[in-house]
């Protein structure tokens, strides 16, 4: 059944749980089609939308404010929600499926309490109360911050310069402290409790790697097959029981959820994007699911020889140069994590023996990742893999080469 949430320039609709913002002849809407300053509208004014179905309402932020010129453009960076910029000054996202915002929202209004200055603000929501399917969020808006680039750009920027013989980048470390202090907030609110990693969570390094090895194609299944003992194995390393406690982790934390501003001396970082793994389903993004940290950050380290196969990708070859930089780097970034959870007395919020099995289950995903969303992403886990991990096979093994476009 079809539900709608109108605008005056179209609308929100709802079927089967799939979100989708159309125009006013029903087509997908796009930057410009008045949708999204719309939305963005209701939440700065608080005003409701009016549904066909059940009840909406808006929940803010701060005080009402009237809308400006309302002029929308693409994002250009979201790969899997709908989201314009509204007037250069907020960000206005749509999920695509039912229940697949509640985490974001749960996570926010976390770092919210805890006082965190690390995110960018949120001004509201739209909440849809839907009779057979409950409560969701439809919109949230949230501050643009103007000026500010992905880690995408600039960490591949600054790889780049330190190879053609400038300063080593010193954003590891950065982002090892900032990341500390978003599990710092975001484990504020709950009770100390061990994790026990036990065959689920092996079999979850496993399974990512059967769904890898099942859409790997040409070389890059050669390649994989060629690592895959090696990497079975290190998904074996997972301890019975570990040390770390289980928090809210961010889910989905890459170099690209950084947002750089620059500002004189010391540039500032904003963490964004908590809505979890697009891989995961809308259901499992419902529950409250806590995790180790190491999850959060296996996925940082591994997003750190990710940012070295863009780089090499521009450059328009391999380079071995790129490898010594990546494990320099990482060791950086897990330091400067390690130093800022000692200084605040959270040495158990990191076990480290999940690492290594932890950093293979999100190599996996992400070429599954690339599979189903941006088959052009494939080289990057491709070349991280092949140069973190050797082979075992006694077999050929096709050196990896980057694609001959320059771009991500």
């Amino acid at each position: 059944m079809d539900f709608r949430l109108p605008t005056a320039s179209g609308a929100v609709t709802l079927t089967d749980a799939r979100l989708r913002v159309v125009d006013g002849s029903g087509g997908a809407a796009r930057a410009g089609s008045g949708v999204g300053a719309e939305l963005a509208a209701m939440v700065l004014r608080g005003h409701p939308p009016l549904v066909d179905a059940g009840t909406a309402r808006v929940v803010t932020a701060g005080p009402a404010r009237a809308p400006e010129a309302g002029v929308e453009r693409d994002l250009g960076v979201d790969m899997t929600n709908w989201a314009v910029v509204v007037d250069e000054a907020f960000l206005v996202k749509v999920v695509r499926d039912w229940g697949g915002a509640e985490r974001s929202v749960r996570q926010l209004d976390r770092l919210a309490a805890a006082g965190a200055d690390f995110v960018p603000r949120t001004a509201g929501r739209i909440e849809w109360t839907v009779p057979g399917l409950g409560t969701g969020t439809v919109a949230v808006v949230s501050e643009y911050v103007a000026g500010a680039s992905d880690g995408w750009t600039w960490a591949v920027d600054d790889l780049l310069e330190h190879l053609g013989g400038g300063p080593a980048p010193l954003w590891p470390g950065e982002l090892g402290a900032l990341t500390a202090r978003l599990h710092l907030a975001l484990a504020a609110d709950v009770p100390p409790r061990a994790t026990s990693p036990d065959a689920g969570l092996r079999s979850r390094v496993h399974d990512a790697l059967d769904r890898a090895a099942e859409v790997a194609e040409g070389d890059t299944s050669v390649r994989l097959a060629n690592r895959m003992p090696a990497l079975r194995s290190l998904a074996d390393t997972l301890p019975d029981t570990a040390a770390g406690r289980l928090i809210p982790v961010h889910g989905d934390l890459h170099v690209g959820q950084f947002l750089r501003v620059p500002e004189a001396g010391t540039p500032r970082y904003l963490v964004v994007d908590l809505d979890g793994d697009p891989q995961n389903s809308p259901a499992s993004l419902v529950a409250d699911e806590l995790e180790p940290a190491a999850v959060d950050v296996a996925h940082l380290l591994v997003s750190v020889d990710l940012v070295g196969s863009i780089a090499q990708r521009r450059l328009g070859r391999a380079d071995a140069r790129v490898t010594a930089w990546a494990d320099a780097a990482r060791a950086q970034l897990l330091a400067a994590y390690r130093s800022a959870l000692h200084d605040a007395g959270a040495d158990d919020l990191l076990d480290e023996r999940l690492l290594p099995a932890l950093e293979v289950e999100q190599f996996a995903r992400e070429l599954s990742y690339a599979a189903r969303f941006l088959p052009r992403w494939n080289y990057a886990p491709d070349a991280g893999i092949t140069a973190r991990y050797a082979p075992t096979a006694d077999r050929e093994d096709p050196p990896w080469t980057p694609p001959a476009s320059p771009t991500t």
